[in-house]
């Protein structure tokens, strides 16, 4: 079989990295192949970057607050973010160079959206939440956390809303 896009893994077989024959077939399948370099000999230009991508990731998530969970959400937000600053802008959201992590808003949705969501209709329209970050799959999307009341607890919803529905607060 042609494929159009071939790629390569390439790994110095380190622990952190797990390969067995099914994740083999599966490369095989999509046109993949792994390349392997010498055990214990990184490259150092991948190390310092993905080093400074994961010191953006836990400085984001220390300032906002967020729990661990949100992580790559936030990772994707923060490296978007970092590509704006550097020029390269992303092609699909248009709005992550505005988003503020952790910050504390309300969004306002349409009854329709709120009838899928189980809100009740005594609620108030604009409730409060806690953005997230974007969403790289649409042009404004934005994922936030919602508060949701269901008989006698509370839960958490984390769900897209648009960037524009949104107000934030000081």
């Amino acid at each position: 079989a042609r494929f159009i896009n071939r790629y390569v893994i390439k790994t110095d077989m380190e622990s952190s990295f797990y390969m067995n024959t099914d994740t083999r077939a599966r490369l095989a399948r999509g046109g993949g192949r792994f390349h392997f370099g010498i055990p214990g000999r990184g490259v150092v230009a991948a190390e310092a970057c993905v080093r400074v991508c994961s010191e953006l990731v836990r400085d984001a998530l220390d300032t906002s607050a967020l729990d661990a969970r949100h992580r790559v959400i936030v990772a994707k937000t923060v490296l978007a973010q970092r590509n704006f600053a550097l020029g390269w802008e992303h092609r699909v959201n248009r709005v992550m160079p505005h988003l503020i992590i952790g910050a504390l808003c309300y969004v306002v949705l349409d009854r329709k959206r709120r009838n899928d969501m189980g809100f009740h209709k005594d609620m108030p329209r604009a409730l409060p939440c806690c953005l997230l970050g974007g969403n790289p799959e649409c042009s404004t999307g934005v994922f936030v956390e919602i508060l949701r009341k269901e008989k006698t607890k509370l839960t958490i919803m984390v769900t897209t809303v648009d960037f524009f529905s949104l107000r934030m607060t000081n």
